[in-house]
């Protein structure tokens, strides 16, 4: 598991467009946006 439900739910309604804004996801930590961020902004729409 890489995201708890809270944390996924936040980012669906955040959807961040950068790092920056990952990073202000309570949840997402410098580690996990290091490791996966890409990915996630990728999900949010954000780096299409």
């Amino acid at each position: 598991m890489v995201l708890n439900d809270r944390t996924l739910a936040t980012l669906a309604q955040a959807r961040p467009a950068n790092p920056r804004q990952l990073l202000e996801v309570n949840g997402m930590g410098p580690a996990k946006v290091e490791r996966f961020g890409k990915e996630i902004l990728e999900l949010c729409g954000a780096a299409e």
